[in-house]
């Protein structure tokens, strides 16, 4: 019998360690000062696999051995990050858009095979702590595959969470994790049966969300998640997709002390401006 050296198994269990973690955290974060961060997904293009910056996509679970759970979805995985106008039907993550356009829009499907969820990783650089009353999400939900199945309300249930420079979209704990139903994706069309792709354009095939995130305590230089987590639901799954997704963060609100200070000089200053006008 073959005995491994303690220190060699010591060496591999935090090789493996490292390389689970690193793996977690590939994503680079946009970094949040004050003011709107705005992204239109466009600057995947027409033909693009390649995430916007911050953004990434990963596979939740499923039946496939293609891709182990939790890991990334790229072009060049399989399943791979998927341009399309809503006709595929493949489980992954995909670029929607009408054929062409430069109009885009991050989104998924479903599978038995392939569960995935996609978000964004943040980073606080504002230099202060911010909370919930200091943010506001915005972004419209589009449609852009219809289901098979009428009255089943697709959800991609949205949730965020904040942590080191180690938390990522793909994060596998249960744990530290908020929900907010205002911010999910839902089906729109769920009484179109076809299985087929629809305009995420058009009237009705898209709705405008946003909201806050209450109990937000967000610190300097630590991350913040936001994903939406798809789920298989009966029949052929519908796709949906975000665009035009704002993230906005306010300018801190005076104390009263401050702000009673800055009302005695303001009244000051015009007392003195008004005495000079009466000299004059």
């Amino acid at each position: 019998m073959i005995r491994a050296r303690p220190g060699f198994l010591i060496l591999t269990i935090l090789s493996l360690l490292m390389s689970a973690r690193s793996s977690r955290a590939q994503t680079t974060p946009v970094t949040i000062v004050q003011g709107q961060y705005f992204e239109s997904f466009d600057s995947m293009g027409a033909s693009g696999t390649t995430y916007p910056a911050g953004w990434n996509g990963y596979k939740i679970t499923g039946l496939g051995n293609q891709l182990t759970d939790g890991a990334f979805i790229t072009g060049s995985t399989n399943p791979p990050f998927t341009v399309s106008n809503g006709g595929d039907n493949t489980g992954t993550i995909y670029n929607y858009g009408t054929t062409g356009a430069s109009d885009r829009a991050l989104g998924s499907v479903a599978t038995a095979t392939t569960t995935p969820g996609f978000g964004v990783v943040l980073e606080n650089n504002a230099g202060r702590v911010l909370g919930g009353a200091d943010i506001l999400i915005a972004f419209r939900s589009e449609q852009w595959r219809s289901g098979s199945s009428n009255n089943d309300f697709e959800h991609w249930t949205f949730e965020w969470r904040t942590g080191d420079a180690t938390l990522d979209v793909n994060d596998p704990s249960s744990v530290g994790w908020t929900a907010v139903p205002a911010l999910d994706l839902v089906e729109l069309q769920n009484q179109n049966t076809s299985g087929s792709a629809i305009d995420g354009h058009a009237v009705g095939n898209f709705a405008d969300i946003s909201g806050t995130l209450a109990g937000l305590i967000w610190n300097p230089g630590d991350r913040l998640v936001l994903r939406w987590l798809d789920s298989n639901s009966l029949g052929a799954d519908a796709g949906m997709a975000i665009d035009r997704f704002s993230f906005w963060v306010f300018a801190p609100v005076p104390e009263p002390t401050t702000a009673a200070a800055c009302g005695v000089a303001l009244v000051a200053f015009l007392a003195v401006r008004r005495r000079r006008a009466v000299l004059q």
